[in-house]
């Protein structure tokens, strides 16, 4: 193929050769019908006919008019077995520019934190009264910290307690509806509820009761006389007056002087506290203006109380009013103001104040079992 290929270069390159050339023509100084001399190739001689060079005459002819003889070049013939070398196409050289910028990767799109989730577990699976049992929400998931974890009951909305684990005692039978809710950093929440059933625990054994020595019989004289039959112990009682010492809460005297101070680490269940009322007690309906509680009845007090001691469903601890003469009038749970709050057609009012305003007067935490009796109507007074 390159064979050919060559040849055929070969022929082309020296037919341009013989047209740039042209026919080349010259005037040879030989006569007519002379031929070219041997051995000279590649000449063509013209016919002396075909020349438009004429004599007019015999007489005036006394030279012959050379021919013009036309000159082609000789094409060089190709040796046997010629085989040019192909021409190698020349390497583009790139172009000098400036270098492309790179496209930068898009950045990707950050992974939403995902919701928190809740779940928790018990232990024992069947708990019975007054045993501890344990609360266990490690199996919940919050990312989005911080995290609050708060247990609370759906039997009585009350809060069990806060955090991850938690540890509580329940005091009476039947089914607890404990629920875990989860806040997580972003205000997104998560809930579980489970129900947790509370049997009996085993009762106390009770003391043995000691067999009472035979009294001997008296002697016929004299005849002894019967002393007088002992009054039984009392209930544990506790007292919390204005008028008190806030000395041990154990009299009137001694008496814890307000709400805030009742010493919940001696109180046990059973116990009665006795809240003094003052010696006059608001009537009911009032209006407030000439009644003003806490001001001309009742005894006001200025604090919050917040019980730090459960009872149990046999021996409950009871906040009442007392009913001796003298403490028995209206006891007054108050918000701190120093007027009375205003009344209906009341055509002015200003509000007066004395320390901070409280938003409660009782505030039931996590304990379960206490009586509030205020034994009469505005025997407690809330406001």
């Amino acid at each position: 193929m390159l064979s050919r290929v060559g040849i055929i270069i070969t022929l082309a390159l020296a037919l341009l050769l013989f047209l740039w050339l042209g026919p080349q023509q010259s005037l040879l100084n030989s006569p007519t019908g002379s031929t070219l001399p041997t051995g000279t190739s590649g000449a063509v001689a013209l016919d002396p006919s075909a020349t438009k060079h004429a004599t007019p005459n015999a007489g005036q002819a006394k030279k012959a008019t050379p021919a013009a003889t036309a000159s082609f070049p000789v094409l060089p013939s190709l040796p046997p077995g010629y085989s040019p070398t192909p021409t190698p196409n020349p390497t583009p050289t790139p172009t000098v520019g400036a270098t492309p910028t790179p496209t930068p990767a898009p950045t990707p799109a950050p992974t939403p934190t995902p919701d928190p989730t809740a779940g928790f577990t018990y232990s024992p699976a069947n708990p019975v009264t007054g045993q501890a049992v344990s609360f266990n929400g490690s199996g919940s998931s919050c990312l989005a910290t911080p995290c609050a974890f708060i247990w609370s009951d759906d039997g009585d909305g009350s809060i069990l307690g806060g955090g991850v684990t938690m540890g509580f005692t329940f005091v009476d039978l039947g089914t607890k509806y404990v629920r875990l809710t989860i806040t997580d950093g972003l205000g997104r929440q998560a809930t579980v509820e489970h129900n947790v059933v509370v049997g009996a625990g085993p009762s106390p054994t009770p003391a043995p009761i000691p067999t009472p020595t035979p009294t001997p019989l008296p002697t016929a004289t004299p005849t002894p006389t019967a002393g007088p039959t002992p009054t039984p112990p009392s209930t544990p009682s506790w007292y919390v007056s204005r008028s008190g010492s806030n000395v041990d809460g154990r009299s009137w005297g001694s008496a814890w002087s307000e709400l805030n101070k009742i010493n919940w680490s001696v109180v046990q269940p059973g116990d009665t506290i006795w809240i003094d009322g003052g010696a006059t007690a608001c009537p009911s309906a009032y209006d407030f203006t000439t009644t003003r509680p806490g001001v001309n009845c009742g005894m006001l007090y200025q604090s919050i109380m917040v019980p730090a001691k459960s009872g149990t469903a046999a021996a409950r601890i009871t906040i009442k009013l007392s009913a001796e003469v003298g403490h028995n009038g209206t006891a007054v749970f108050f918000g701190g103001r120093t007027t009375p709050l205003p009344y209906c057609t009341q055509s002015g009012y200003t509000a007066g104040y004395s320390g901070t305003v409280l938003n409660a007067a009782i505030q039931i935490g996590n304990v379960q079992n206490l009586v509030f009796d205020g034994r009469k109507r505005s025997g407690f007074m809330l406001y």
